[in-house]
Formats: C-alpha cells, structure tokens, sequence
C-alpha cells in the first residue's frame, strides 16, 4: 500500500512538472525565438538595405558618367551637326567596356535617334543594328523625362523591362558646357543587370544575389508576389536559408523584377541550439527539482508518519495514564476557559458519566478548595510556570478525597496551555498511618528486646567474672536465694544403714580438708554448667525474637523467654546448691 503510494505522488509530481515544463518552454519558446527571428529579420534587413545602397549607388555612378557627356559643348554641338569627328575622339568601340556600360544612345529633341551604340545578345559591342526593342524603350525612357522634368539639369534613373530583363538607365539633358541651354536633345546610358553583372554587384557588396522577372517569380512563387505587391520587400524562410527579395520597379511604378538576396540562417541556428540547450537545461532542472520534490515529499510523509504514530501514542498515554489529568486552555490573562481533554482515569474520579462534555468547566475540578489555596496555585503558575497544592475536594454530591494538584503551562505559538494532574491521596494517607502504626509497635519491640538483652549481657558478665560465692550471683541476678540446710549428726550412721558401699565417702565428707577439696571439684563444672545454659537460653531468645511476625507475637515470645530463663536460673542454682551440698 505505502508503495502504490509512492508511485501515485511520483505520477503525480512528474505530472505537475512536465506539464510546467511544457507550459515555460512553449513560454520560453515563443518570447525567444520572438527575439531571435527580430534580430534575425533585422540582420537580414541590414543586408537588404546593403542591396539597396548598391542599386543606388549604381544609379548615382550611371548618373554621373552620363553628367559628363551631356553638359558639355562637343555633345552639344553633336546633336545638331553629327560630326563625325566626335564619334571618332569620343566614341571608340571599347567605350562600353570602359564606363561599365551596356549601351550609350543620343537622341534629338524630337526623340530621333542621333547615336547608340550597344551590346548585342553575345556582349558585343554593335553600332548600327540595335535591337529595336531597345530602341524603343530609350525612346520611351525619354519620352518620359521630359513629361516628368522641369528643370533643364535635370536627371532622372530608373528600371524598365527589356525582354525579362531589369535594365537601369539614366536620361538627361543635353547642355552646354556651362549648363545653358537649351537642350538640344537627350543623352542616355543604361546597365543590363543580367547574370555577370548582378554576380559582380554580389561579390562588391557580400551578398549572394540573383534577379528574376515578375513574371517567372509569380509562376514560382504566388505568394512571395502578392506579398511584394504589398510591399517592396518580403522575407520567406526555409530549414536552414532565408531569402529577402527586393521589388523592381519602373517609370511607371509597374512591377518589373525581382532581386533576390539568399542568407544562412546562422542566428536561427543558434536559436534553435540555444532553444534545445535550454529545453534540456529545463527537463534537467525539472527532473532535479522532481527527485527534490519526491524524496521532500518521502521524508514528510515519514516524518508527518512519525508525528502521527508519536502522536498516537502520547494520546494514548494521556487517555491511559493511572494518574487523573486534565488539559485545559488558557486565555491571554491566564484564566481557565474549558478543558479540552481529559483521560480515563479523570472520568473515573470524578465521575463523569458524559465524559469530556460534562467536564468543560475547569472549576468543577477545584470544587471544595478554599480561595486562598487556589490563588496561590494560579500566581506560582504564572510567574513560575509550575504550581503545586495539597487538600480537600468534592468529587460528587456524595464524595470528597484529599488530592494533590499539580499543573504545568504550556506556550504553543501565542495560546497557552495548562496540563493539570489530580492525585488521590486518601489510600496513600491510610498507608502512612498503618506504616506509623506498625513503627509505634516496632518502636516498643524494640524497647522491650533491647532491655532484656541488656540484662542477659549484665548476667553473662557476672557470671563469667564470678570471684564470690554462688549465692551472690543468684542474689544479684534477681532469684532469691536459698539457705543451706542443716547436717544431722546422725546423716553418716543413716547413710551407712541404708547404702553400705557409701560410707567411705560418708567419712571422706565428714572430714575437713576432703570436704574442701570436694568442694573445689563439684564448683568448676557446675560454674561451667550454668554457662552452657545461659548460651542455649540466649539462643532460644533470638530465635524467638526471629520468629515473630508481629508486635503481639514478639511480646508474647518474649514474655515465655523470660519465664524460661527464671526457671532456668532457679534450676541451675537450685542444682548448684545440691551439688555443693
């Protein structure tokens, strides 16, 4: 189960990932490669205008050449003479080739043709036999410099079309050499702009060119021709090229030509690498960010698994605990507002038969405890933390104990806390005074023990230092003594009647120094007699002392004890007094 777990916040979270993946690329995506196709379209831009300064450039240099052969007096004078002198001086067959040009006509005012000269279809130069399409369109070309000039020094250059193939002529005035007039005709120069020369226009400018007619293009290409008739240039871009084409126009603002530019597109390469390397950058970044977010997720989970188990178990130690608690929450002031737990054993003191919802009154927990007390509780609370107090409270209507309650408080973020423990003291005090009790009653074993042994030792030690007679020692150990009884004179003659093998010890006794040493005799061994007896009765003593179970028994034992050893005592004295007899 936990492992399904897992797989579905993995599935999830690389959901969630992949799909802000996507959404900031596409982002990404579309404002960067908005920017590259900018920069690229102004690169290619900065080439186009490129091309175009080089088509102006090429009518500012027709231009100028054409100024200096119609403002000057041997043209002038051409015009209206047609010396041959001029054509030889001025004219020589290489004259095309020199000035870059691919023809140079002279007309008169009436548009007649005075002089051309041209290339023909295979580049060379001809003099006489034109091509009357080319005729035409110089005649045309004048025809409209002077409907659209005002001013003699005047010029104009434009394009026109000459079998689909742009042609850039410049017509001007012929004037003289301080520009007076007035003109006596038209001087015009123009540039096939076929294969060779729009290859060398490339290789001057860096560019790589070529030139179609509008026909051909709108053949090929519709709509790269509807969108030039909208504008001048249009962009089309493939995979790896781009292509700007640049319009043509003529005299008459007709579309004519096509002059196209083809770049690499190395900005949109390095757009596209920069778009993958980014893209990758993102998935990688994702994927860390999902391994981040997955092991975070794994370790909450533990952890939240961990607080919960921990949880758990303290609830169920609380709910479970043997000692009556309460938790109850506190106000800003410190005053008790409800209780919001309570366990098990705190239902069984009190009583509550609704559980928690009949004890949310704190107070009812404080009932029968005087005022005083309870102040001195909720003071040490609140400057201490802790508080303590010992007394009398009423359980129900029918009950009371005496109770110790603590409290501790506890702070969690800006709201308090009070955790509260009622202990029943009422079984511990009957404890207390069964234990007093049972020490009294020791206390007086105790005494009672200790007296004897003390007279035991005073006895053994005067028995064991005996230096006077035996009836000393009877007297001095508390048993009264006994008088010796009187001999009758008689005692031998009646020891001889009734025992006859006795009467030498009869006459041994009588005499003086025997009855001395048999005094001596008997003393020792009934002295060391009356020890061993005294050792087994002190044995007897202790064993009785060990055996008792109680106080009763103890004073019992030791009231026998002390019977006994009187008895043992007069015994022993008694036999003592026999034996010295």
């Amino acid at each position: 189960m936990r492992y399904k777990n897992h797989i579905k916040q993995i599935i999830i979270v690389a959901s969630i990932f992949m799909f802000f993946a996507i959404a900031i690329f596409l982002l990404a995506d579309r404002v960067m490669m908005s920017g590259f196709s900018m920069v690229e379209k102004q690169d290619y831009e900065t080439k186009m205008t490129v091309l175009q300064n080089a088509i102006k450039s090429e009518k500012e240099s027709l231009k100028g050449q054409n100024l200096d052969w119609t403002v000057w007096d041997d043209s002038y004078s051409f015009v209206s003479d047609k010396n041959q002198e001029y054509i030889d001086v001025n004219v020589n067959p290489e004259m095309l080739s020199n000035l870059k040009i691919d023809y140079f006509a002279v007309l008169d005012k009436s548009l007649n043709v005075v002089f051309i000269q041209a290339h023909d279809k295979e580049g060379k130069e001809v003099r006489e036999i034109v091509d009357e399409e080319l005729v035409t369109k110089i005649k045309e070309s004048a025809k409209y410099f002077e409907d659209n000039n005002k001013a003699e020094t005047d010029t104009s250059e434009f394009f026109y079309n000459l079998n689909n193939v742009p042609v850039l002529t410049t017509v001007s005035y012929v004037l003289k050499s301080d520009s007076s007039g007035p003109p006596a005709g038209y001087m015009l120069m123009g540039e096939f702009f076929s294969e060779d020369r729009v290859k060398g226009l490339s290789e001057r400018n860096s560019l790589s060119l070529s030139v179609s007619d509008i026909k051909s293009l709108e053949t090929k290409s519709p709509e790269v021709a509807k969108e030039l008739k909208q504008n001048d240039m249009y962009f089309q871009y493939e995979a790896d090229k781009a292509y700007g084409n640049y319009l043509i126009k003529d005299f008459d603002d007709q579309a004519i030509g096509v002059f196209t530019s083809t770049f690499e597109r190395r900005v949109n390469q390095t757009a596209q690498n920069t778009k993958y390397f980014f893209l990758i950058s993102i998935y990688v970044v994702i994927f860390i960010a999902m391994v981040v977010t997955i092991f975070i997720l794994t370790r909450l989970e533990a952890s939240r698994r961990k607080q919960f188990e921990g949880e758990v178990k303290y609830q169920t130690l609380f709910a479970e605990n043997a000692i009556p608690m309460f938790l109850i929450q506190m106000d800003k002031n410190l005053y008790m507002e409800k209780i919001i737990e309570i366990n098990k054993a705190a239902v069984a003191l009190f009583k509550f038969k609704k559980g928690l919802s009949e004890a949310l009154d704190p107070t009812r927990i404080f009932n029968g405890t005087d005022r005083l007390t309870l102040k001195e509780f909720m003071r040490n609370l609140a400057t201490e933390g802790t508080a303590n107090i010992q007394g009398t409270i009423i359980l129900d209507e029918n009950a009371k104990t005496t109770a110790e309650i603590g409290g501790r408080l506890i702070k969690i973020g800006e709201e308090s806390f009070l955790l509260l423990s009622v202990k029943d003291l009422a079984e511990r005090i009957s404890y207390e005074q069964k234990l007093k009790d049972y020490a009294t009653n020791l206390e007086k074993v105790n005494t009672l023990m200790v007296g004897r042994e003390l007279k035991m030792v005073e006895l053994k030690s005067k028995l064991n230092g005996q230096s006077g007679d035996i009836d000393d020692m009877v007297t001095s150990s508390g048993i009264p003594s006994m008088q010796t009884p009187t001999i009758p004179e008689d005692l031998n003659q009646r020891v001889t009647s009734y025992y006859p093998e006795t009467s030498s010890q009869a006459e041994a006794i009588t005499q003086g120094d025997e009855t001395e040493a048999q005094k001596d005799s008997v003393e020792e061994p009934a002295i060391k007699e009356s020890n061993n007896n005294s050792n087994e009765i002190d044995s007897g003593n202790d064993s009785s002392q060990i055996n008792a179970s109680n106080p009763v028994d103890a004073i019992s034992q030791e009231n026998d004890a002390s019977h006994v050893d009187t008895n043992l005592t007069d015994s022993n004295s008694i036999n003592s007094n026999q034996d010295n007899i």
